[in-house]
């Protein structure tokens, strides 16, 4: 098996019975910890892995927001989108 060594950078393999919780690189020496970290696809669970989400434009962009101040200088208008990070607004400055 094929791995990577942080420090030097640099690629080696090791034999799969020689495989232990500890290494050491034959480039650079140092001392790296070897872990497993192979997830096989037919593993994981099919349910909720959609990568598109129904969004109601209604919702977003027609948004009934009351008048606001944001820092003092600027005024928030409408909300015109939403996802998974946040909401984005439309606003306007006032200066």
């Amino acid at each position: 098996m094929d791995y990577f060594c942080p420090y030097c950078q640099s690629h080696f393999a090791l034999d799969g019975d020689k495989v232990e919780s500890m290494a050491s690189c034959p480039n650079c020496q140092k001392k790296l910890v070897i872990a497993e970290l192979e997830t096989k696809i037919e593993d994981m669970p099919q349910q909720g892995l959609s990568t598109q989400r129904e969004i109601n434009k209604s919702s977003t962009q027609e948004a009934v927001l009351p008048k606001r101040i944001l820092a003092g200088d600027f005024e928030i208008l409408k909300a015109i989108g939403e996802g998974g990070m946040g909401k984005v607004y439309l606003a306007r400055q006032i200066s």
